[in-house]
């Protein structure tokens, strides 16, 4: 009998080959030595298991998470096109960064047709100083001019990079 989440594709009764047993056998040896919950047990707490994958997350919930800070990263116009493959290069530099710093994420890049400005909003958690991350990046950029830009308070922290004066 198939076990839920695999699909057979071979005819009702046939195995297509001996590779196609072997698996559906591992996939049935393994269903049966999941833990099953009763009903009744552990209601609405839910059961955390850490097999080899996920130990590298957290057993905490969404709610007991640490807040996150959102923040956007701007290139100016005249840096973007001063240096073209700068884009391509912090694209991949806050990839790298996301791999080195549990909680970091880039929500999202676009480019603004208004004003021709390259931007990146980034989740950071509250104990990541952006500073330090505008430091080490313009070590892999060519020179240029880093800074806060003044915002209402409601308004999520913007900083821009652009061409020294």
């Amino acid at each position: 009998m198939p076990s839920r989440g695999v699909r057979d594709r071979s005819p009702p009764g046939l195995l297509a080959s001996k590779a196609d047993a072997a698996n559906a056998q591992s996939v049935e040896e393994a269903e049966r030595e999941k833990p099953h919950r009763t009903r009744g047990s552990d209601d609405g707490a839910g059961i955390h298991e850490l097999s080899g994958l996920n130990r590298l997350y957290s057993l905490l919930t969404m709610d007991e998470q640490e807040p996150v800070q959102v923040v956007e990263l701007r290139i100016s116009y005249r840096y973007a096109i001063a240096h073209p493959w700068v884009i391509q290069a912090i694209g991949g530099f806050l990839s790298a960064y996301f791999m080195e710093h549990p909680g970091f994420r880039v929500q999202r890049y676009m480019e603004e047709l208004a004003s021709g400005t390259h931007l990146w909003i980034c989740e950071v958690p509250p104990s990541m100083k952006v500073l330090r991350l505008l430091k080490r990046l313009k070590e892999d950029i060519p020179p240029c001019n880093a800074q806060q830009i003044a915002t209402d308070l409601p308004a999520r922290p913007r900083y821009l990079i652009d061409c020294p004066e």
